[in-house]
């Protein structure tokens, strides 16, 4: 029978610890890339949300107030509405300036594709780089003379 040692671990492991760990940043990086590539309507979802809490808390107090007890004040729920409907609002426009941002990003994309292939079609070099390896100082100098 041969024994067989292993190593004690010398630094943690650069892979991801857990499936749970992996999951939520993966889903952030997805999150990003659905903001980045479709903002109204990432932004519209998140609006909505706001605004169907707005919908829900104003017919609370519309039914509060028609059948509750009339000694009682309900405007703690019409503020609330308030506030999250202008949140609402806000995000929605948010998303519009994202999808304008959106729209501009592409067309600029698509601008510069236009004139890359104007130049390569024209036949004219962008810029010319000429690459040299590393010298030590004394072998530039005779390569100067």
């Amino acid at each position: 029978m041969v024994d067989i040692d292993t190593n004690p671990p010398t630094r943690e492991s650069p892979l991801i610890g857990s499936t749970r760990k992996y999951v939520m940043t993966s889903s952030m990086d997805m999150m990003r890339v659905f903001v980045v590539y479709a903002p109204f309507r990432a932004y519209l979802i998140a609006g909505s949300v706001l605004l169907a809490g707005t919908l829900l808390l104003g017919m609370r107090y519309l039914l509060m107030v028609g059948f509750g007890d009339p000694a009682r004040t309900y405007t703690p729920s019409l503020i609330l509405a308030g506030i999250l409907a202008g949140l609402g609002f806000l995000i929605v426009g948010l998303g519009i300036i994202g999808e304008l941002q959106a729209v501009n990003r592409r067309i600029l994309e698509e601008l510069r594709l236009n004139q890359r292939r104007k130049v390569v079609l024209e036949g004219k070099v962008m810029a010319q780089v000429t690459y040299q390896t590393a010298k030590r100082p004394e072998e530039l100098e005779s390569c100067e003379k």
